[in-house]
């Protein structure tokens, strides 16, 4: 039943993506980042994300908040991953993003490269997804070793000069939303 739900899926959103922008592969160097974010992720604290171009730093206390309690930090640094690619959704110029998220944890790198992830997880790769293909971005999740930028939002709010907004995590559990996909075709012409 899950590979027919997935399968459904992977169905609606092909056939709301014009082909062309769904085989097109951009391959780009690290460097030929246009926006690059650090996300971070604490079960104690919440979610941190630091974008450097506007020396912003999102943030959102999941801890303080039932619905988020008990994931694991493989699933709260997944969903700082999604928030950051909806900030960029909604607060960026729309199309042709050249997006790079650092992560510290190799399994959620892992997943975004395979699309693969434990069940409960596939939505919010499916959601990544579906905001990729709606914006027409190219997204790329690496991996940093220690601490990142993220962690200094998270746990310590280092950044003097930054401008600290508090967000809206992603909801939980995430349901992807095939309707926003289908103006696609109009808003990749």
């Amino acid at each position: 039943a899950a590979l027919l739900t997935l399968l459904g899926w992977f169905l609606d959103a092909v056939t709301m993506t014009p082909a062309i922008h769904f085989l097109l592969r951009d391959t780009w160097a690290i460097r030929e980042a246009q926006y690059i974010f650090y996300v971070d992720a604490s079960t104690s604290w919440g979610l941190g994300i630091w974008f450097p171009a506007l020396q912003l730093a999102l943030y959102s206390q999941t801890a303080v908040d039932s619905r988020y309690s008990g994931l694991t930090i493989y699933t709260l640094e997944m969903l700082a991953i999604l928030a950051a690619l909806r900030f960029a959704d909604t607060s960026l110029p729309p199309t042709g993003k050249r997006i790079l998220v650092w992560s510290e944890s190799q399994n959620c790198v892992d997943a975004f490269h395979t699309l693969r992830s434990a069940p409960h997880n596939v939505p919010i790769l499916q959601a990544v997804t579906l905001i990729e293909l709606r914006i027409g971005c190219s997204l790329r999740i690496c991996h940093t070793r220690g601490k990142s930028r993220g962690d200094f939002v998270t746990h310590t709010k280092h950044f003097p000069k930054a401008i600290y907004r508090q967000i809206d995590p992603p909801p939980w559990p995430v349901t992807p939303d095939l309707n926003a996909t289908k103006n696609i075709h109009e808003s990749l012409k």
